[in-house]
């Protein structure tokens, strides 16, 4: 299902993609969202990355540049950073109501909307895409009570690991 939601994707469709895996976990994660990342890049989407795990960025930034590197995907152009998420519900909540205000800025430093990857997304409901790329079952749940329902047509996808996926289901 998620395949066939990434080839409906058109070149330059922005897609919210979260990085909330720990370090720990990257072996596994990094190759189970390889393949859907991979297709996206393929579509030409455009993405913008966010964690809620304070390494996230850091593992979001880390798989860009050296797992899908034969993309030559370049921070600003075609995707952007926008970092960490703080404050568990609250914060998953506050970025889901308002993502520009939540963060103005890309990771470093940057204006994050109006131009880039970003050009013409004001909300969640904007995305192409919701994928959320997790190990921790009470972080997908987050997701899907916090956010999914402020995603209005928007679909939610996610890539999760195997000692999450029973609870998930």
């Amino acid at each position: 299902q998620v395949s066939q939601l990434v080839g409906l994707l058109s070149s330059g469709a922005s897609v919210l993609v979260a990085f909330d895996y720990q370090p720990g976990s990257s072996g596994e994660m990094d190759a189970v969202a390889a393949a859907v990342v991979d297709h996206m890049m393929i579509q030409g989407a455009s993405l913008a990355l966010v964690s809620t795990v304070p390494m996230g960025p850091a593992v979001a930034e880390h798989f860009i540049q050296k797992v899908q590197w034969k993309h030559r995907y370049l921070s600003g152009q075609n995707y952007v950073n926008l970092g960490y998420i703080p404050g568990g519900v609250t914060g998953l909540l506050s970025f889901a109501e308002s993502p520009v205000r939540t963060f103005p800025y890309t990771l470093d430093g940057q204006p994050a909307w109006g131009s880039g990857p970003l050009q013409g997304i004001h909300s969640l409901q904007d995305f192409s895409l919701v994928l959320v790329i997790v190990d921790d079952p009470q972080v997908a749940q987050l997701w899907v009570e916090q956010v999914g329902p402020r995603l209005g047509e928007t679909p939610l996808a996610m890539v999760i690991s195997a000692r999450a996926e029973a609870m998930v289901r």
